[in-house]
């Protein structure tokens, strides 16, 4: 397998590949972007309303991501959000490799909190087996539910994804995929690269671990999807946008500290 997790463990640099790839793919879209009073008559039901289907293009966009994936880098694992919308994305991608590598439920890749319920309406074990057939149920995940609290908006969950990003490289080889959220994915952007980096959704992020840091190398691409209109690809709450440059300016400078106190004690 190429994947063996300890949490209380890593490997050494010396032991991680001296080159990888990183993908991240946003979920397609999902069914109350085009209906919009989808999540009022749930909640009106008192039903799930956290947890919206993909589209009919939703699907598609999927499946257009796994054929331009299919076709990059090997790919040895594929970890991806409990809900059922990444599920759904990550199965569509999964369908189109001739030989697909393990889909790893995380529940650390899950949506930012502040646009879930409490707790998040997740898919039951039973109800994700019905969703995908790759789901390797033998994964033991960094996370366990129910998540810890978050607050801060969307930028609330960058802590998490920091974590659950940092556990996944490390106990790791070769290349994987990501499949998540808007917020959880420009988290990670922003982890690895020092921007918040938020895309749209089925978009695909390529980056590179070379020479010890990880570089993006194309990010948040269309090119693969036959109709590259209303990806959501801008934060759609006020505000969120604004504190989410705060948060980078912020990280960017301790590490930019952090650089200057290294090249010091060198």
């Amino acid at each position: 397998s190429p994947f063996s997790f300890s949490p209380s463990s890593s490997f050494s640099s010396s032991m991680r590949d001296k080159e990888r790839l990183l993908f991240t793919v946003r979920h397609g879209e999902r069914v109350d972007n085009v209906d919009k009073s989808w999540k009022q008559a749930r909640k009106e039901k008192g039903l799930v309303w956290d947890d919206p289907p993909l589209t009919d293009r939703g699907l598609k966009q999927a499946s257009e991501a796994g054929v331009r994936l299919s076709s990059s880098a090997p790919i040895t694992a594929v970890f991806c959000s409990p809900f059922t919308r990444t599920i759904q994305t990550a199965t569509q991608i999964l369908s189109r490799f001739p030989s697909p590598p393990p889909l790893y439920i995380e529940p650390g890749l899950a949506e930012s909190l502040n646009a879930c319920m409490d707790p998040p309406g997740i898919p039951s074990k039973e109800q994700m087996r019905n969703l995908s057939p790759f789901i390797d149920f033998s994964y033991s995940p960094i996370y366990d539910l129910p998540l810890p609290r978050e607050s801060g908006g969307d930028v609330g969950c960058y802590s998490r994804l920091s974590h659950t990003i940092q556990s996944l490289l490390d106990n790791t080889k070769g290349n994987i995929l990501i499949v998540s959220h808007g917020s959880p994915i420009a988290s990670t952007h922003l982890y690895l690269f020092s921007e918040w980096a938020y895309v749209g959704q089925c978009t695909i992020s390529t980056i590179a671990f070379r020479q010890g840091h990880y570089r993006p190398l194309v990010i948040g691409d269309n090119s693969h999807l036959s109709n590259r209109s209303n990806l959501h690809a801008v934060q759609s709450k006020k505000g969120e946008t604004e504190k989410a440059m705060e948060l980078e300016k912020k990280i960017q400078e301790e590490r930019r500290l952090e650089s200057l106190e290294g090249g010091k004690e060198n």
